[in-house]
This record gives structure tokens, C-alpha cells and sequence, in this order.
């Protein structure tokens, strides 16, 4: 219906508009179009000059997210999905924190987003921002979906060299980010907690994955 193809463009342009307002100017915007409809295609050409558009068919939402991380050249990595959006400072403060403790995953909190609602979702709170536990990260994620750790892996900046190497799962329906998550920090080393929400994760369904990664490592 129109009015639900209305809602998915809004929701697309204020994703997208959330990616470009980050007030770190070194970032790197990719977008992985996957067999979406012809408005899509239009919204997204307005935007071509700020971000890098790869357009595949209707492979799913892991293959798309895969095809982006690849062509990621930044030194961090965040997926973000269509119908979602990120605060502002989301990227700088990713890339501060992990450069601060030379990070493999940075994990923050999140928000759900009901209409004007949003629920605070809090992953592995600690006191202050700062070095984790691994194994208990680990131990916790395995355990049940009760232990206080979010099994998402959109309020996590993953290296990107971590990344290409465990990739999502292409082919399963369920699942998917919790499977790379856990991939993700068994390969990592140091994992740090950034207690702050910047992701904000809407319900609904999409078929466009973006993602945007931190700078280039500089020399």
C-alpha cells in the first residue's frame, strides 16, 4: 500500500540522514541496496555523492551485510540496518574509545523505539566505560537470553579486519547476529563497554542494509 511504502522511504531518509550527520567527518557510508523497489533506488540516488552504494539481488539481509563489510577500508566497522538510526555522535565516540584501548569490539547500549517511545536496553552495564572481561562477556552470551547482554550486533563497532573474518551466516533465517557476535569475540582480544545508547532500533521489516565504517587507519 502507499501508505506503508511512505513510512519505509521516511524511515530510509532519516537512517540515512542519521549517517550523514555524524559529527565525524572521516567516515566511510556504504550502502548495500538488495533488490529493493524503484523509490528506494531514487532515494538512494540523491545520496550518491556521500555514500558508496553497492545493488545485489534480493540475497538477504546476511549476504548484504557481508557484500558491504567487504568493501569496508576503515579501521571499525558498525551495520546498521534501514528502518533504524544512530545518534549523531555515534561513530566519533566508537572511535575515541577504541583507539583510547586499542578495542577489537567496542559494545554500547541501545534504544527500541516504540512511535515516541524508546526503551533503554543496557549490554553488560559496568561502572565506568572502559576494558571488559572476555570470557565473561562470552560466558554470559552463551548462557541464556536473561544474562543482561544483547545478542544484536548493531550497538557493536567490530574491527574490520576481525570482521571480514567472520562474517555473517548466509542461508540461515534465525539467529544470524548472535551467531557473529559470538564469532566476533572469541577473534577478538580486547572488548570494551561504552555505556551509552546510540542505536536506535526500530520494529519493522527492511530489505536495504547500510552500514558505515570509522576512518581509514591512518599511517
Amino acid at each position: 500500500s502507499s501508505a506503508a511504502s511512505d513510512v519505509y522511504k521516511r524511515q530510509i531518509i532519516d537512517c540515512l540522514n542519521s549517517l550523514i550527520s555524524q559529527d565525524m567527518d572521516d567516515i566511510e557510508i556504504i550502502v548495500v541496496d538488495d533488490g529493493s523497489s524503484d523509490d528506494t533506488s531514487k532515494i538512494l540516488k540523491e545520496y550518491e555523492d556521500k555514500i558508496i552504494l553497492k545493488t545485489k539481488s534480493n540475497a538477504g539481509v546476511s549476504a548484504a551485510r557481508n557484500d558491504g563489510i567487504l568493501l569496508a577500508s576503515g579501521k571499525y566497522t558498525i551495520c546498521v540496518d534501514a528502518d533504524d538510526y544512530v545518534e549523531k555522535d555515534y561513530a566519533s565516540c566508537i572511535y575515541d574509545i577504541a583507539e583510547k584501548f586499542d578495542a577489537d569490539m567496542v559494545i554500547t547500549d541501545m534504544c527500541k523505539v516504540y512511535g515516541h517511545k524508546k526503551l533503554l536496553l543496557k549490554d553488560f552495564a559496568t561502572k565506568e566505560d572502559g576494558v571488559i572481561d572476555k570470557n565473561e562477556y562470552l560466558k554470559r552470551l552463551l548462557a541464556s537470553r536473561h544474562n543482561k547482554v544483547l545478542h544484536n550486533a548493531a550497538n557493536k563497532a567490530i574491527r574490520t579486519k576481525i570482521l571480514k573474518e567472520n562474517l555473517f551466516p548466509v542461508g540461515i533465517t534465525q539467529a544470524e547476529d548472535f551467531h557473529t557476535v559470538v564469532r566476533n569475540v572469541i577473534a577478538s582480544k580486547t572488548l570494551v563497554k561504552l555505556n551509552k545508547a546510540f542505536y536506535c532500533y526500530k520494529i519493522g521489516d527492511n530489505n536495504t542494509c547500510l552500514l558505515y565504517t570509522s576512518p581509514s587507519p591512518r599511517d
